[in-house]
């Protein structure tokens, strides 16, 4: 469902989420063999994540283009998706978190971190993941494996798309 809502709410929502985060994560994504890189930070606080691009915005932004958001809250199984225009219209909309059934394939480390490794085939995909409960909260940089417990460290599709844990930063 797609609702249109006050700018004055989710202003509310930001600043006390940004004034209350507990854990900065930066995730950078590439191909290998490419040259392009792309950041997405998430944003830690209690049983809620935030997640939003961490590229620097185009200096001649399309106009009409909305920024997005995209709330995680754990402790009630949802994500919630805002978009917020430049004339100060916000639409957001709000579903359950994915469940799916993955295939656990043993532990392994990862840039440090103790990792439980999981995999899925999703639409022909071999996805590949790496979680770790070495932090003491739950947070992915995809809403699309967020229901996997610990933090996600490493993402790889095909072998060849990876999203990799760059930086945790604690408030």
């Amino acid at each position: 469902m797609i609702r249109k809502t006050s700018p004055f709410i989710f202003g509310i929502l930001l600043c006390l989420f940004s004034a209350n985060a507990q854990h900065h994560l930066l995730y950078e994504s590439f191909s290998l063999g490419g040259n392009d890189t792309s950041k997405t930070e998430v944003i830690q606080c209690g049983q809620q994540i935030k997640i939003q691009s961490a590229d620097k915005p185009a200096l001649s932004p399309i106009p009409g283009t909305a920024k997005h958001y995209t709330y995680v809250d754990y402790g009630c199984d949802s994500v919630i998706s805002q978009l917020f225009y430049s004339d100060a219209e916000q639409y957001y909309c709000s579903r359950k978190l994915e469940s799916r059934e993955y295939k656990e394939e043993g532990n392994e480390t990862v840039q440090g971190y103790k990792c439980k490794k999981y995999s899925i085939i999703l639409f022909s995909n071999k996805i590949e993941l790496w979680f770790t409960d070495d932090l003491p909260f739950q947070a992915s940089a995809s809403t699309g494996f967020a229901s996997l417990p610990g933090v996600m460290v490493k993402y790889c599709r095909n072998g060849n798309a990876i999203t990799q844990l760059a930086s945790v930063k604690k408030d």
